[in-house]
């Protein structure tokens, strides 16, 4: 054998591309973005500039424009302004709790709507929230400005005089505007009406008295809604979107709730509420019980401070099946401490889209702890988490309970101290918004 033919024996195949490292694959590289425009649109209220607790209370502004909305980097901007009797005020834990609903509609279609905005989205927040995101928001939101892990209620004081103003900017928590896959709001669609309406002087910022005294006004001003919008440049890529756009229905996808309201009596019975929620895709459940005195008393957090001291059990009664099975046993008594399976329920109830459970600041202490009228007091929830499996690319993952008409109720076993509250239950569900010739449509 020749020298030539020895070396052509010994040659080694060239590596597969997979066997690479990361850092020798030159050939792999990313994908250029088609050409665009950008600008940033700044759309403000049709209704006025400044809204008040006690009169002009909706905000209602249009959503439109002549591209594409980056909606999933929106921010509502606002100037909050308080006069008080005591020079004592803070925001109730975010700039969300100024608001008490928030409603889409497009030509006449409610798309989405939004009850008891405030509470679900500081409950949202309190169980997902890094200290990190909860540290932006004190600059943003006007949340609390935490030193240490603790949650608590008051955000951004108005200055310590009788009269103060803050200005920050909120994301709405909607299904529509921050869908799963963080989808544009299309070219070509029909003007969707953003319509925010505000909570009562008590339920939007923390006062000093406990007689609802001290709290002359709220009031919200030079409100804008900041959005990112691209314009694509190449006609042959347009010229495909309208055909696509003509041809069928673009659709949205994202998570929405609805809201459920009762309330519990001085007795230590099971009481048993009403839900019958009907939903394509219903992921969870979320009981939220507050005093009844939180929703009138300045210095009571209406929309920060819930409750779990009184239910020794909660069982959710779904289509005749108890969920999760005999229901989830709680107690707050050291020594008899229960709270691992409630805590795990609302972790995997609330958390975002990709993750398992939520990663929030809600530790023992917070969860089971009483009312306060002093910002620290109880964080705990109610839950059940019902999706049928986790998967973070796909839609509908929750149970069908609109194909059925069998009653849905929450029970709860209460101790004999339980005082008359207030319970707000949100049925976590998902939502598609369908685009179908230039005209808005919804399924839940």
């Amino acid at each position: 054998m020749d020298v030539e033919s020895q070396n052509m024996n010994n040659t080694q195949p060239a590596p597969a591309q997979g066997s690479l490292p990361q850092s020798m694959r030159f050939a792999v590289g990313s994908k250029r973005a088609a050409s665009a425009r950008l600008s940033l649109l700044n759309l403000q209220p049709y209704n006025g500039n400044s809204f008040s607790a006690d009169s002009n209370n909706e905000i209602r502004l249009n959503i439109q424009s002549s591209g594409f909305m980056d909606v999933a980097k929106h921010s509502l901007r606002m100037t909050v302004s308080v006069v008080t009797t005591t020079a004592t005020a803070n925001i109730d834990y975010s700039l969300a709790s100024l608001f008490d609903q928030v409603r889409l509609e497009s030509q006449g279609t409610v798309l989405e709507r939004l009850d008891r905005y405030a509470l679900i989205d500081n409950v949202k927040s309190m169980y997902n929230d890094s200290m990190a995101e909860l540290k932006n928001k004190s600059c943003t939101s006007l949340g609390p400005d935490f030193t240490s892990t603790e949650i608590v209620s008051a955000g951004a004081d108005f200055g310590g005089t009788t009269s103060g103003s803050v200005t920050g900017s909120l994301r709405i928590r909607s299904g529509l505007l921050q869908s799963k896959h963080g989808h544009a709001l299309p070219m070509g669609s029909a003007p969707i009406e953003l319509v925010l309406r505000m909570n009562p002087k008590a339920g939007c910022v923390l006062g000093k008295s406990t007689s609802g005294t001290d709290i002359t006004s709220v009031t919200i001003s030079n409100v804008a809604f900041l959005c990112p919008m691209y314009q694509i440049e190449s006609e042959a890529i347009m010229a495909q979107y309208r055909q696509v756009l003509q041809s069928s229905p673009l659709t949205i996808c994202g998570e929405t709730y609805k809201t459920y309201v009762g309330s519990l009596v001085a007795s230590g019975t099971n009481q048993v509420l009403q839900i019958n929620d009907r939903s394509r895709s219903l992921k969870a459940l979320c009981s939220v019980i507050r005093t009844n005195a939180a929703a009138t008393t300045y210095k009571f957090p209406s929309n920060s401070e819930f409750l779990v001291t009184n239910v020794n059990r909660y069982t959710y009664n779904i289509a005749g099946s108890q969920m999760p099975p005999g229901g989830v046993k709680l107690s707050t008594t050291v020594g008899t401490l229960e709270l691992g399976e409630a805590m795990d329920q609302a972790q995997k109830a609330l958390c975002p889209y990709n993750q398992i459970r939520g990663s929030g600041l809600i530790g023992v202490g917070k969860f089971k702890a009483a009312s306060s009228n002093t910002g620290t007091g109880g964080k705990g929830v109610l839950c059940v988490d019902l999706k049928k499996f986790s998967d973070s690319e796909r839609c509908f993952v929750g149970i069908d309970t609109a194909s059925n008409a069998q009653p849905m109720t929450v029970e709860f076993e209460c101790a004999s101290s339980v005082s008359a509250s207030d319970v707000t239950t949100f049925a976590i569900c998902e939502a598609e918004w369908v685009l179908a010739q230039g005209r808005w449509g919804v399924s839940v």
